[in-house]
């Protein structure tokens, strides 16, 4: 197995190279690196940016020899998951690009993230009852960006024409 020369040809790489927990009872993966990782109480932007990299680096879930996913178990947050590359694999530049791109710009792929982000909108809004939604229509968290997404959605199949005309009026005011 072939290793990387010197620590500074992918640095962002070499900063997450795999390093063994004290409690950790697993599998060992000394000769990878943790790409990216998230836990299952990640926010929208860990989860897009970590989908994101599965699909830039074409990782399914079924494993290569040079990347792959794994998940460990977690006491705090349930479970983590995590891209490994191995230090052998032909994709090192790519990631290291990618990490590059992460320290530039937080969101590998805004369109993702704005669709999940509208998405956790629509849930939260529809686990809301009318008096919770008219606090937050009143609040004037709801601006702009939202009342344009509704208008130039299919907004009456999600929402009550009620709701669109309070937020309409409360905006506009």
């Amino acid at each position: 197995m072939t290793t990387i020369e010197t620590p500074t040809q992918y640095p962002l790489l070499e900063a997450k190279r795999w390093k063994h927990p004290d409690s950790y009872m697993g599998e060992q993966y000394d000769n990878c690196f943790v790409m990216y990782s998230r836990t299952g109480d990640s926010g929208i932007l860990l989860n897009s940016n970590y989908e994101t990299i599965l699909d830039r680096l074409g990782i399914t879930t079924t494993e290569t020899d040079t990347e792959f996913t794994a998940c460990f178990g977690h006491w705090a947050c349930g479970h983590v998951d995590a891209i490994l590359i191995r230090e052998d694999s032909p994709k090192l530049a790519e990631c290291e690009a990618i990490l590059s791109e992460i320290e530039d710009y937080p969101s590998l792929d805004e369109d993702d993230y704005f669709e999940r982000e509208i998405e956790e909108m629509h849930e939260a809004w529809a686990q809301m009852d009318r008096r919770e939604r008219l606090q937050i229509i009143r609040s004037g968290i709801i601006k702009y960006s939202y009342l344009d997404y509704l208008q130039g959605a299919d907004w009456h199949t999600m929402y009550p024409e009620w709701a669109y005309e309070t937020i309409q009026n409360y905006v506009n005011y």
